[in-house]
């Protein structure tokens, strides 16, 4: 069951690269932009969700120690969001979603020395496909400018991510799931819209606020998918147990990016990224490998 979860977060994850790429480079002026409308957009799906939940579920309140490791949890996966839009920046959809690949690289070792966490002999083969396979996708991408820059911003994010992936699975294993899930997205938010609080942020803000209004149901849209990818992360996690190999699962964002880069590009023209196309079968092999190492680490 967790499998599927895992497999969906990864498809809803691919969707989500996909549009961000269009927004950051026709919509967002800077980076931190794409948090603050993140956060915006994440509000205005997420406000009736804390008073219509303890409808449906029984809801018993976490200690002050979980409630501090979710809102810890949401402020590193958005802080992760600045990093990625800085990196859509600089290279295709695609190529950056290979990159995030790294994590289930190192998830294991991390996971080792804090909880004791030892894999099966074919799973570590599995991670160890995953990296070369991404290392390849930076190769490949080596013709777009900047996109070293890009790898080393994701290799910045993926230490934040391991972070918040080991955070949920303490939070998961003490409290409830829609609990979990509403104080992560809580903390996600409220990350998001701290720049705010800084003056110059918000001038800039202000002043691209004429651009951003007409595409508000965009970032609606996009973010409601996005929270869907991460509920979906995060019930894998609470049901399966081992960050390591959800991690490892979602690393198939990368080829669900790419054929959704391709689709969107034949079929609208305006969301996808013709860059995408470029060592297409390559890109593909590469794309094979990380499934081969994903199918070894399930």
């Amino acid at each position: 069951m967790w499998l599927t979860i895992a497999l969906l977060s990864a498809i809803f994850f691919g969707i989500v690269h996909v549009m961000d790429s269009y927004c950051v480079d026709h919509v967002l002026e800077k980076p931190f932009i794409g948090m603050i409308t993140s956060a915006i957009a994440s509000s205005v799906v997420f406000l009736a969700i804390p008073f219509t939940l303890p409808i449906l579920v029984p809801i018993q309140m976490p200690s002050i120690k979980i409630i501090v490791f979710c809102l810890s949890a949401g402020a590193l996966i958005q802080i992760n969001q600045a990093l990625y839009f800085k990196a859509l920046s600089y290279s295709e959809a695609g190529t950056v979603a290979g990159y995030w690949n790294m994590v289930p690289a190192f998830l294991p070792i991390v996971s080792f020395f804090y909880f004791g966490e030892v894999l099966e002999d074919s799973n570590y083969i599995g991670l160890y496909l995953i990296v070369m396979a991404s290392v390849g996708l930076c190769l490949l991408d080596n013709k777009t400018k900047g996109s070293f820059v890009a790898f080393l911003l994701i290799l910045f994010g993926t230490s934040l991510q391991i972070t918040a992936l080991l955070l949920m699975k303490i939070i998961f294993d003490e409290i409830q799931y829609f609990v979990g899930f509403i104080l992560i997205t809580t903390g996600m938010i409220l990350m998001g819209l701290s720049p705010l609080m800084l003056q110059n942020f918000r001038r800039v803000f202000v002043s691209n606020l004429t651009k951003l209004a007409p595409a508000m149901h965009l970032f609606i849209i996009v973010e409601i998918v996005n929270l869907l990818a991460y509920g979906f992360l995060e019930k894998a996690i609470h049901i399966g147990g081992n960050p390591s190999l959800v991690a490892a699962i979602d690393a198939t964002t990368s080829g669900f990016t790419f054929i959704f880069s391709i689709f969107f590009f034949f079929v609208s023209k305006k969301f996808g990224d013709i860059r995408s196309q470029e060592n297409l079968g390559l890109k593909f092999i590469n794309v094979g490998v990380m499934v081969m190492g994903v199918l070894m680490v399930s």
